[in-house]
């Protein structure tokens, strides 16, 4: 990776390459998306492997489409690298053998949609003049036996990406948030987006805590807040009959999310 304030002076990245398979499970890295995103640089790679059949020398390639982060742009990690953001289709579908990922996604009504082209698992892995067997089914001097790519979209509901959830679905799990300085609390009200959830079942609650502590201040603890017990993209927490951080005296706050169940936890924010 390079970059440079116009078409002609170039820098190169300290952090080159941004993403290499020497340090993930992946066994090849090529096409990807990259967008800034509430402070964070939102990257979805191509995931590739060979499948180890007798297609070409080292198999099928096979590819699908996963999850990286930055913060400055440069250097990345990978969140969840076992886990993929579109998968191949099923075998026989049109996209069952390796994808593509688009260079932007669009985002529109809470609604993000990522573009990507598909082949299938019979998508040629190997070039016309190649000295090694050719995969099975291809004819070289027939041009009708290549197989042309085509065009998906997937979808998924707005700062979805990733979330957090407990390992079995059903016993409570807890995390902390880094400590955030106070600052307009009379106005501010914290907001979650979450999943799966069910009433007395799956559900989330958030205690304000200490940074210094971990102990949840006075009023604002676990069983003051209202279980957050329904599916939505920016729902307001509530303690008793607090809808805001108004009653915060301290300088610095963290915040410990509870989660029941198989709720999941996509984001949370602030807003006035």
């Amino acid at each position: 990776m390079a970059y440079g304030p116009d078409e002609l002076h170039w820098t190169g990245s300290a952090a080159n390459p941004v993403l290499t398979p020497a340090d993930g499970p992946e066994i090849e890295d090529h096409l990807l998306m990259v967008f800034p995103h509430r402070g964070y640089y939102i990257m979805l790679y191509e995931f590739g492997w060979y499948s180890g059949n007798d297609t070409g020398p080292y198999g099928n390639y096979c590819a699908d489409v996963r999850l990286a982060v930055s913060r400055d742009g440069e250097r990345y990690t990978r969140i969840l690298p076992h886990q993929k953001v579109i998968p191949r289709g099923r075998q026989g579908e049109w996209d069952d053998g390796f994808l593509v990922i688009a260079d932007k996604p669009a985002i529109k009504d809470h609604q993000v949609h990522l573009y990507y082209a598909g082949q299938d698992a019979e998508y040629p892995s190997v070039a016309p003049d190649m000295t090694y067997p050719v995969p099975r089914g291809w004819d070289r001097g027939r041009p009708s036996a290549m197989r042309m790519s085509r065009m998906g979209l997937a979808t998924l509901q707005l700062d979805r990406f990733t979330c957090l959830k407990t390992l079995d679905g059903e016993l409570a799990g807890s995390a902390v948030t880094q400590p955030f300085e106070v600052v307009n609390a009379p106005k501010a009200r914290l907001i979650v987006n979450v999943g799966d959830t069910v009433p007395g079942r799956s559900w989330v609650d958030v205690e304000v805590v200490s940074p210094g502590t971990g102990e949840a201040l006075p009023r604002y603890g676990r069983r003051d807040c209202k279980h957050v017990d329904r599916d939505g993209l920016r729902l307001p927490v509530r303690w008793g009959d607090r809808a805001t951080l108004e009653g915060l005296s301290a300088q610095s706050v963290a915040f410990k999310f509870w989660i029941y169940g198989d709720a999941k936890l996509y984001s949370f924010g602030f807003e006035s």
